[in-house]
């Protein structure tokens, strides 16, 4: 059965590189469309009087593109407006969904979160569970710029539920220097070759919340004994109410958010009712994970190479 498991489980993972590889493929073939489209609108303005088409002018050596990778520099960043920026998920495929989906009996819900003692905080205040209001955490590492979009979403709801919610993202980089760097390199960013949760050209960095570093990983290896995970990597994201209980949590994919339950859940956690429920699980899909019995070798982003 194990060996069974194990093949399972990387034949997941291979399927995930594979769709990320395609999707990948996707971007760079829409932003050289876009870019073949600019090139013309460039030389049909630069007509004038009949005169045959002019190529498009070099740009001044001062004026050249930053090199790949760096950051254009923009305005202090502030939170105005940010509440004008939308990012709706797109549409969860039915692979997405089976694999995404929280059931009602999903063996997280109810128990008790780990206390983050050890988490050394930067960009913000400590944060804890179980002081009276609901905490929502989401990891996220510096290397993965799929984050990106989810730590500005995230940021958009720390807006909006002001005073009512906290909200930390936890690092899954390696040293406490990358965390600390981290808020101060990209928020207020501006990327063009990175895209929006909605697809959109162009995403602006926002996080607005505490950045925590997970000292040896030891929040994030009792979590997932706590949530019954084999992993829980970047994008996931956690709701703990303010009894210290662990009510929801969500999984957001290359920064969009397949399901878009999580603002849903907060708000009715917030109101006393009942969360949004997806059902039991159907029978064929019930795999108890055992955090004792996956190989944790196979996140890139952990700083021992575990999730």
């Amino acid at each position: 059965f194990n060996n069974f498991y194990y093949s399972h489980r990387n034949m997941d993972f291979l399927r995930q590189a594979e769709e990320y590889v395609k999707d990948l493929e996707a971007r760079i073939k829409q932003l050289e469309q876009d870019n073949a489209e600019k090139e013309k609108e460039i030389r049909r303005l630069s007509v004038s009087g009949g005169a045959p088409l002019a190529p498009a002018k070099a740009e001044p050596a001062s004026a050249a593109p930053a090199p790949a990778g760096d950051v254009e520099e923009t305005p202090a960043f502030s939170l105005e407006g940010i509440a004008r920026v939308k990012f709706p998920s797109k549409e969860a495929t039915d692979a997405e969904k089976a694999s995404l989906t929280v059931y009602e009996d999903d063996a997280a819900l109810g128990k008790k979160a780990p206390t983050m003692h050890n988490i050394k905080w930067h960009n913000g205040p400590a944060v804890e569970f179980g002081q009276g209001k609901p905490v929502v955490i989401t990891f996220f590492s510096k290397l993965n710029k799929g984050d990106f979009g989810a730590l500005s979403l995230i940021s958009e709801y720390e807006q909006k539920f002001s005073g009512k919610v906290q909200f930390a993202g936890i690092s899954r980089d390696g040293e406490e220097s990358d965390v600390s760097k981290f808020a101060g390199k990209y928020n207020g960013k501006h990327f063009d070759e990175l895209a929006a949760p909605d697809g959109s050209a162009g995403l602006t960095v926002y996080m607005t919340f505490p950045l925590g570093f997970d000292t040896d990983g030891n929040f994030n290896a009792q979590l997932k004994q706590v949530m019954k995970k084999g992993t829980v990597g970047v994008g996931m994201t956690v709701v703990v109410d303010g009894e210290g209980v662990i009510r929801w949590h969500e999984q957001f994919v290359r920064g969009c958010n397949p399901m878009n339950q999580l603002g849903t859940q907060i708000e009715k956690l917030l109101a006393g009712e009942a969360l949004v429920s997806n059902g039991p699980a159907p029978e064929e899909q019930v795999i108890e994970e055992s955090a004792g019995d996956i190989p944790d070798d196979v996140d890139p982003f952990a700083a021992n190479g575990n999730y």
